[in-house]
Order: structure tokens, then C-alpha cells, then sequence
């Protein structure tokens, strides 16, 4: 019944209905209360004007008995005190404002409301009557008064009051007796409804809680047992049946943990064993191990040798290409001076050229104005015969100066030619030393390149020794580590052991451990295909 109800629902649904169920008592009992005060309220007031009412009556009685007591005096010829008028008249004064003060307050029914008024008016019709029989009395006058038919009527119409109020206070006892019994029907009621909710909450306590804590208790003293076979039953689907299921669910995991422990310490005690057959052969590898690396460290002590005689030759090579290199600069830079010094001829030859041409110029314009003059010195006869033999001298200069200056231009040809090729062949020298320098420092580069290899190699030799000195260490140091090894294994072979017996302990269900050790089965075959 109350497996499927959630817990948190029906809490809810309880408070609300106890809340509904207090709110309806305040209720009614603001109600009653609230009627109560109000009902209170009206009957002390109502309480309040029969008093005004009853006393004015009083002070009607007693205007009305001054006034025949003033009408005795006179009849008897007795002088009445003037205190005794002066009294009477505050008396009826007092009880005119009385009257009115009563009339003017709110009645509580229409019809209460015009008995007062006309209770009033009747007031004041005998009130006005004893005023004016007072003043008759105080002008000595004796007085005759209707008063005793007014009064009867006023006190007629004041037991309708009072048959009114009476009434009214009935109705207010009446509303409060009502008011009692439905609140006591209410608090009944509400008795009723709270015994039955409380026996419905008891019930459903015991069942939901205590029930299923009995439960719990019993699974979790089975589990501090090791038994993890027994069945946890479907508790529904509130919050108690949430926390079964979960229950359920951390028992299959722990029940299926436990079975793989068990199979995983099995698989430890056989690795066990493996292991510490292998560290025997590893032990006597180890030792094999040790003796060829001994070997090695005297091998490479040798190597070590012959690398550093390497390393100092390739230095002395060295430091003979780097002299190699400053003589092959020598050279270059002195042929670089030739080259600069045939530039320099073959520039002052072509200049000497140029200027041989100049005279070579200038000869054939004296020519020229040779033979100017010559035709000038024709021309004028017998006057101009000696400056034609002048003339004819000037042109045999000017030819041989020109011949000459021909002779010249082709030397310096010929020599311009030749310094030509003499620089052009300078110059080839000059790349030819250029490359043999270029070549010697890339040797000297090589040299400086092995020398530096033999170097590191060196370093690299005695760094290899100096490593497989400690692998030698490593390996006496693995050796001992190894024998450590077998100890221990054997040790954890005595706690794989320990360990079994105290996981037999658990009780689990032996389907769920077959499985587990065929899932345990197959992840090993797995590992040892990997590994292979």
C-alpha cells in the first residue's frame, strides 16, 4: 500500500492537512472570539444606557417628589428654601442632558431606535411640566400637574425598552451558545480527524520506517558477516524502494569486486611464482651481463686511446692549414698589387696614345698649312720663293713628325696590347690564388671540423666509458636488487596467500563468481596476447 507512495508526497499531503486543520480552529476560534468581544461589546453598552435609563427615571421620581414637597410647604403656609428650588432645577436640567445624551447614542435595533426617540420626547413633555409647576411654586403659586398620566405613559413605553433589551441580551446569550456548541463541534471534529491522521501517521511510519529500517539493519549485518548472497527485494518505488534498489546495486558491485579479487589473487599467486622464477634466470643473466660489460669498459679504454691520438693530430694538421692559409692570402694580396700595377700601365699607355694622336694631329695641320703657304708663296712669284722653301721644309717636318708619331701610336699599340694580356693574365692568376685560398680555408675548415669531430669524440668515448662504468655499477646494483626481488616476491607470495584466506570470507552467489573468474579468463588471455 505504501510502497509506491513517496515520501516526500505524503509528508507534504500531512503538514497540509495539519495545517488546514489548525488554520480551521484559529479560524473559528477568531470567529467565536471575535463574536464573543462584539456580543461583549453591545451588551455593556446596551448594559450602559438601562443604567442612564434607570437613573434618569430615579431623577424623575425625585424632581417629582421635590416639586410635591414644595406644594405641601406652600399649602401649609410654610415658606419653601430657595436652596431646595435651586436643587430641583439643576435636578431637572441634569436629567434633560442625560436623557438626550442616552437618545443620542446608536441603538442597536429600528425598533429601539424609535422607542428611545419617543421615550425622549415623553422626557421632555415632563420635564417641561416640572418646570413650569417649579416656577409656579417659586412665584408662591400653588400647582396642579397632569404629570401622573405622563408618567404612566413613560413607564409603559419604558417596559417596551426594557422588553426590547431584554431581548436583545437573549439573542446575544443565544449567539453565544451557538457559537460554544459549533466551536466545541469544531474542536470534536478536529480531535476526531487528528486521532485518525495520527493512528493513519503511526501505521505508515511503522511500516515505511521502522519496516524498512529493520530491513536495512539485516542486510547491513549480513554484509558485516561477508554474506553478499542474500536477496534484497523490490521495496517500490518511493524514496525507501530508491534506496533498496541502490542497495541492491552496491551489493552486485561489491559481490562482483570480491569475486575479482579472488580471482585476481589467484593470478597473483601464480604470477608470484612466475616472477620469482624469473628473477633466478634474471639473476644469472644479470651476472652474464656484468662480466661482457667489463669487457667492454677495456675495450672502449683502448678506443679511448686511439681517439685522442686522432684528436691531436687532426689539431697539428690544423694549426698547418691555418699556415697554409695565411701565406696562400699572402700571395693573393701581392698578385692583387700587380694586377692594380698593369692597371695603372695600361692606363698611362693609353693617355700616351691618346696624346701621340694629338701630335700625330697636329703634324698633319702644319702640313696642311704647309701646303697653305706653299700655294701662297706660288702665288706671289719672285716675292714668296723663299717662304716656299721655308714652307717645303715645314712639310718634310711635318712628314716625318707624323711618321714618327705613326711609328710611336704602333709601339704603344702593340704595348698597350701586350700590358693587356699581361693583366688579362694577372688577373687570372689573381682568381687562381683567389680559389687556392678559398680552397685551403675550406681545408682548414675540414681540419677545424675534424678536429672538433675528434674532440667530441673523445668526450663522446669517455662519456661512454664513464657510462658503461656505471652500468657495470648498475648492473652489480641490479643483481643485488634482484635477489631483493626474489625475497620480496616470495613475500608477496605468502600475502597473496593471507589475502585469499580472508577473501573467502565473503559469501557471494556462484553464478555471479563463475562469471567473474570466465571475465577474469579471458582479460589475462588478452594481456598475454598483447604482450606476445
Amino acid at each position: 500500500m505504501f510502497k509506491n507512495i513517496s515520501i516526500e508526497k505524503t509528508v507534504k499531503v500531512m503538514l497540509a492537512i495539519l495545517f488546514a486543520l489548525i488554520m480551521s480552529i484559529i479560524y473559528f476560534s477568531y470567529d467565536a472570539s471575535t463574536r464573543s468581544y462584539n456580543n461583549f461589546v453591545s451588551s455593556n453598552s446596551l448594559s450602559q444606557q438601562m443604567l442612564l435609563m434607570g437613573k434618569a427615571r430615579y431623577q424623575m421620581a425625585v424632581i417629582r417628589a421635590n416639586i410635591n414637597g414644595l406644594d405641601g410647604q406652600l399649602r401649609v403656609n410654610e415658606k419653601p428654601s430657595a436652596k431646595y428650588f435651586h436643587q430641583t432645577a439643576e435636578y431637572i436640567e441634569i436629567t434633560r442632558e442625560e436623557i438626550h445624551r442616552w437618545s443620542d447614542t446608536e441603538k442597536l435595533t429600528l425598533e429601539g431606535r424609535e422607542l428611545a426617540d419617543d421615550m425622549t420626547k415623553r422626557f421632555d413633555e415632563l420635564l417641561d411640566i416640572f418646570t413650569g409647576a417649579l416656577e409656579r411654586l417659586r412665584r408662591g403659586e400653588l400647582t396642579t400637574h397632569s404629570a401622573s398620566i405622563k408618567m404612566d405613559e413613560l413607564n409603559d413605553i419604558t417596559m417596551q425598552y426594557y422588553a426590547v433589551a431584554n431581548g436583545i441580551e437573549n439573542s446575544y446569550i443565544d449567539i453565544a451558545k451557538t457559537s460554544q456548541e459549533r466551536l466545541m463541534l469544531v474542536s470534536i471534529t478536529t480531535g476526531v480527524i487528528v486521532i485518525l491522521l495520527f493512528f493513519i501517521i503511526l501505521r505508515w511510519f511503522s511500516h515505511t520506517f521502522i519496516g524498512n529500517i529493520k530491513v536495512l539493519i539485516n542486510i547491513f549485518s549480513k554484509m558485516s558477516q561477508g554474506d553478499l548472497s542474500m536477496r534484497v527485494d523490490n521495496h517500490g518505488t518511493n524514496e525507501f524502494g530508491q534506496l533498496f534498489n541502490e542497495m541492491n546495486k552496491m551489493k552486485n558491485s561489491l559481490s562482483h569486486m570480491i569475486s575479482s579479487v579472488k580471482n585476481a589473487v589467484n593470478t597473483i599467486s601464480v604470477s608470484a611464482s612466475e616472477i620469482a622464477t624469473g628473477n633466478t634466470d634474471l639473476s644469472s643473466r644479470t651476472e652474464e651481463q656484468a662480466s661482457a660489460l667489463q669487457e667492454t669498459v677495456a675495450s672502449m679504454e683502448q678506443i679511448k686511446t686511439t681517439v685522442e691520438k686522432n684528436a691531436d693530430n687532426s689539431r697539428e694538421a690544423s694549426k698547418l692549414a691555418l699556415t697554409a692559409t695565411a701565406s696562400a692570402q699572402n700571395g693573393e694580396n701581392v698578385m692583387d698589387s700587380v694586377v692594380e700595377t698593369m692597371s695603372s700601365i695600361s692606363e698611362s699607355a693609353k693617355k700616351i696614345a691618346d696624346i701621340n694622336d694629338i701630335i700625330n694631329s697636329i703634324a698633319n695641320q702644319t702640313n696642311i698649312l704647309s701646303l697653305n703657304a706653299a700655294v701662297e708663296a706660288a702665288r706671289a712669284g719672285e716675292q714668296g720663293r723663299g717662304f716656299t722653301v721655308v714652307a717645303s721644309e715645314v712639310r718634310s717636318l711635318a712628314s716625318r713628325s707624323a711618321e714618327a708619331a705613326k711609328e710611336i701610336n704602333d709601339l704603344i699599340t702593340h704595348s698597350v696590347n701586350k700590358v693587356h694580356v699581361g693583366s688579362q693574365q694577372v688577373a687570372q692568376a689573381g682568381r687562381s690564388m683567389s680559389e687556392i685560398v678559398t680552397t685551403i680555408n675550406q681545408v682548414n675548415d675540414f681540419m677545424q671540423q675534424i678536429a672538433l669531430a675528434s674532440n667530441e669524440q673523445s668526450m663522446g668515448i669517455n662519456q661512454i666509458a664513464l657510462a658503461v662504468s656505471e652500468m657495470d655499477t648498475v648492473t652489480q646494483q641490479n643483481a643485488a636488487l634482484v635477489e631483493e626481488s626474489a625475497a620480496i616476491t616470495a613475500n608477496m607470495d605468502d600475502e597473496a596467500h593471507q589475502l585469499a584466506k580472508l577473501v573467502s570470507q565473503f559469501k557471494v552467489d556462484e553464478e555471479k563468481e563463475t562469471l567473474s573468474r570466465f571475465e577474469s579468463t579471458q582479460s589475462a588471455e588478452v594481456i598475454d596476447t598483447q604482450q606476445k
